[in-house]
């Protein structure tokens, strides 16, 4: 059974995975920290729960402040890529 947990929650669509994301997001809005790479962090999590105006906005303005790929760890580029193509 915990190994079927484990798979579910490694699902970008399983319950578990959204309400880990749910709380993820009330942690990242209550710290409010305006630098480029936590903002990056918020619309990952806005892009994960499925919220697009939120999202656009948040890597928007993650933009204007100077992020770029270069801020991320390597392994975070692909997850760029999909902020930045994400319509």
């Amino acid at each position: 059974m915990e190994f079927y947990k484990q798979y579910l929650v490694a699902q970008p669509d399983a319950p578990e995975a959204y309400a880990e994301y749910r709380e993820a997001l009330r942690d990242l809005e209550a710290a409010a920290d305006p630098r480029p790479v936590f903002l990056y962090h918020m619309a990952l999590t806005y892009h994960k729960l499925g919220n697009a105006p939120s999202r656009e906005a948040t890597m928007a303005e993650a933009i204007k402040r100077g992020l770029t790929k270069a801020n991320l760890h390597p392994l975070e580029w692909g997850d760029y890529q999909k902020l930045l193509d994400a319509k």
